[in-house]
């Protein structure tokens, strides 16, 4: 499928965005593939064509945001335009509504969860788009949490949430991967990340548990922070009672899990998917 960027006006620069996303979601499917030597035709046309629907989905959204600025800019600041963005300005006045986040972020959050043929697990509330917000660990600095998640031996990432036991939370995602037997190249043990809501004050030395960086530790390293910014969006928008996501390369998700029997089935059906078995 080629997508044609020269349909974008040139407002905001909607044209070479979606050109570079189409490159870095095909870039970690081809990966895919290349791990995959044995995958059938049909499979590698399902990945490419899952490509096609999440792309043509997300060129869409960005034509209708061009648009959008495109008008602003060509005619000026409308009466329903003007209108809502004064409501929106007068309700976080209200201390209650102060932290209601971005109408822009709802439409980032929600992400391909309402394209029809796209790669990830309905069925496990898989298609949601992970923020991106600073993660730290104990004795390290700051980092941007796209650096920590992505995947670096292997094609996705097993993100283990565990604010109660982050030992034994490890121990139940390793387990899940031996139990559904995935390949090594798709998950193993490097594909595993862990996260606290809050900083890890645990025994084990072995283990790397990240937590959200507060504000004011952002503040103190001299990081600036966007208004609006909140360090709990990257755990609010997998859900509190999750605790085993896998997520794409490009920080889709595949799949939440909230329990290790969930975590065993959404790998299963991860590994259906590859290998084209029946679900």
């Amino acid at each position: 499928m080629l997508i044609r960027k020269d349909v974008f006006p040139p407002f905001g620069g909607q044209g070479i965005a979606s050109g570079l996303r189409d490159a870095q979601q095909l870039g970690w499917r081809l990966m895919l593939l290349q791990r995959l030597p044995n995958a059938t035709r049909s499979i590698r046309d399902k990945i490419l064509k899952a490509w096609a629907h999440e792309r043509a989905y997300s060129v869409q959204v960005a034509a209708n945001f061009t648009k959008f600025n495109g008008q602003l800019c060509n005619h000026g600041d409308t009466w329903t335009f003007w209108l809502m963005r004064n409501i929106d300005r007068a309700i976080r006045l209200i201390p209650f509504f102060s932290d209601m986040p971005d109408p822009l972020s709802r439409t980032e959050a929600l992400g391909f969860t309402t394209v029809d043929g796209g790669f990830f697990c309905s069925e496990y509330c898989g298609g949601g788009r992970l923020p991106q917000v600073y993660l730290s660990s104990r004795g390290n600095e700051p980092e941007l949490s796209d650096l920590i998640l992505q995947p670096r031996e292997t094609a996705m990432t097993l993100l283990v949430i565990a604010d109660n036991d982050p030992v034994a939370a490890s121990a139940e995602a390793i387990k899940a991967l031996g139990e559904a037997r995935i390949d090594e190249a798709v998950l193993s043990h490097d594909s595993i990340r862990i996260i606290c809501s809050k900083p890890y004050t645990g025994s084990s030395d072995n283990l790397e548990v990240y937590y959200p960086t507060p504000v004011e530790q952002l503040s103190a390293s001299g990081i600036p922070i966007r208004p609006l910014y909140k360090p709990s969006n990257l755990l609010s928008r997998i859900g509190h009672r999750t605790k085993f996501a896998i997520l794409r390369a490009d920080f889709f998700i595949f799949g939440l899990a909230k329990t290790y029997l969930e975590l065993v089935g959404c790998i299963t059906r991860l590994k259906q998917i590859l290998r084209e078995e029946a679900p």
